[in-house]
């Protein structure tokens, strides 16, 4: 709680005077772990990001000082920093372990040396990559359904290279560590027929890791396409994705995007809904995913790589805008705002105060047929 013991420590164990101590690399947090929630000074575990992330925890000689109230904030505290085992579901039933202590040290192991080496964003931050969400979306039902269908039809074509059938190809845009794209494996769609995309594959590699792909000859994600570009970047830049090239040009049955929009500018939220746009099957390739959202359209903080505010869409703003670029049966719909999306300290007190109200927008888009 007090910082004056820890440097009474230091000074007894000759810490304050080692260049080489031990405890260089220790981090020290100095709060009442006992305060009442709201309190001045009280801790912030999500901030701090130590919500559901630690380990192990111990306390020796510091319950029996409390209040019966202080104890109960002081273990639901705890409680709250710990890693729980429904966490680890998804992850277990991916790869088979069932010893859920082992996997929540991997995971924190993977996940300490993404922020490391990545930006971390909020849902990072939260550790929302170990459940996926596409599942969630209303849209999702289609997915299989479209799935299923072109299955049956290549067996009564027989199958085989000879098949009419149209392939399916179904792309998760802003792929992250791939847990949505391993959820469309385990839901039975083909590797094949998926493509993930992120900006770079920095977190698509901590998520072969994590789900431990990468030691596993029979990985499922055997066969996923991967494709590693700026699908907002400004049409012509370097690296800019020419779907041409990459044979994606109007031959794209899904795409979805979870929690993209919204890390975007203005002008690069167009660009990626006009490149998407240009990657749908004409008259049948949807669009959908959810974003943060506003009230009303404004902008909100900086993108990450600081080079432009981001841009939160009001209702009307993204529908209008989906029809813009030639999309038809166009929903945008607010849902409900889940914890996933909280934001970092700076983001809570830019929304607390009324200057851009927030919302959680979920959206469904078609590109319509030619003519």
């Amino acid at each position: 709680m007090l910082a004056g013991y820890w440097q009474a420590g230091r000074q007894l164990f000759k810490d304050d005077t080692n260049p080489a101590s031990r405890l260089a690399g220790v981090r020290t947090l100095f709060t009442d772990m006992a305060a009442d929630p709201g309190a001045a000074g009280c801790v912030n575990l999500r901030n701090e990001g130590l919500e559901g992330s630690v380990s192990f925890v111990y306390a020796l000689a510091v319950l029996h000082v409390l209040s019966r109230q202080q104890c109960v904030q002081m273990l639901k505290r705890v409680h709250d920093m710990l890693l729980p085992d429904k966490q680890l579901k998804f992850l277990s039933a991916y790869t088979g372990i069932t010893d859920l202590e082992s996997l929540r040290q991997h995971v924190l192991l993977v996940w300490q040396e993404v922020k490391k080496n990545q930006h971390v964003y909020c849902c990072i931050q939260a550790m929302s990559f170990l459940a996926p969400k596409v599942q969630d979306h209303p849209q999702y039902k289609a997915v299989l359904a479209a799935s299923a269908l072109h299955k049956q039809q290549q067996q009564q074509s027989g199958g085989g290279s000879n098949t009419t059938t149209t392939p399916l190809q179904i792309l998760d845009l802003g792929c992250c560590f791939g847990q949505d794209t391993r959820q469309l494996l385990m839901d039975g769609i083909p590797a094949g027929g998926i493509i993930a995309s992120d900006i770079h594959d920095g977190y698509w590699q901590a998520g072969r890791q994590l789900f431990k792909d990468d030691t596993n000859p029979a990985s499922r994600l055997a066969g996923v396409r991967t494709l590693f570009t700026d699908m907002a970047a400004d049409p012509g830049a370097e690296g800019c994705v020419d779907l041409s090239a990459e044979g994606l040009e109007g031959s794209v049955s899904f795409v979805y995007a979870l929690a993209v929009l919204h890390v975007l500018s203005r002008q690069q939220c167009v660009q990626m809904l006009q490149r998407v746009h240009d990657m749908l099957l004409p008259g049948v390739g949807t669009f959908f995913g959810w974003t943060v959202g506003a009230e009303v359209e404004a902008e909100w903080a900086k993108t990450p790589t600081g080079e432009a505010p981001r841009y939160l869409h009001s209702k009307a703003s993204l529908a209008k805008l989906f029809e813009e670029l030639g999309y038809d049966e166009v929903s945008v719909t607010e849902a409900d705002f889940t914890r996933e999306v909280t934001q970092s300290a700076g983001m809570q007190k830019l929304m607390a105060d009324g200057a851009v109200p927030r919302t959680r927008l979920s959206f469904v888009a078609r590109r319509k047929a030619l003519q």
